[in-house]
């Protein structure tokens, strides 16, 4: 867990330029629940942490993430013995924080995100027929940070992930730490 987290932070400030002065702020988990487009809802995690640069204003961060879903079911009645369908998905997102309150910000972003999708199929008596493809999507996301503790941060947001035959609204429970 602590090299995926390694790996993680490193692919969160790479794409910086070397003189930039970037920090990362905070890293969070989220517990996502996912609507699929003409499907039922499923759940979901990220791993994501907030980058910010000195020579912006400290409302705006890049947020990074790397996030995971699975689904599976079974249909006997209809003949389908086994059918799941997963994404592991890659993306940043720009993220604007509003000061209305001491305690309480509203926060708007949007971003990209690259969708690694995996589908299997198999009906009963017949061979397994597996897709894996990878799609672009855009995303927009609203949501309000809300003080916890100290250190940590708690977080609602809702979001929508554009991609192409895969839509995903998402509403997510978020839990940081500020570093």
């Amino acid at each position: 867990m602590r090299a995926l987290i390694a790996v993680f932070l490193i692919w969160a400030t790479v794409a910086a330029p070397a003189r930039a002065q970037i920090a990362v702020s905070r890293i969070e988990l989220v517990n996502e629940s996912i609507k699929l487009e003409g499907q039922s809802a499923i759940a979901g995690l990220a791993l994501r942490c907030h980058v910010v640069a000195a020579d912006l204003d400290s409302n705006i961060s890049f947020v990074p993430s790397i996030g995971y879903w699975r689904d599976s079911d079974r249909f006997p009645e209809f003949g389908i013995q086994h059918v799941s369908q997963r994404d592991w998905t890659f993306g940043v997102d720009a993220r604007y924080r509003f000061s209305p309150w001491k305690s309480i910000r509203p926060f708007l972003g949007g971003g990209l995100g690259i969708h690694a999708i995996g589908t299997k199929f198999r009906r009963t008596g017949e061979l397994e027929v597996s897709s894996d493809v990878t799609r672009p999507g855009l995303n927009v996301l609203a949501g309000i940070e809300l003080p916890a503790a100290a250190r940590l941060q708690s977080s609602v947001e809702i979001a929508y992930h554009a991609v192409s035959h895969f839509g995903q609204f998402k509403l997510n429970w978020i839990i940081g730490f500020r570093l």
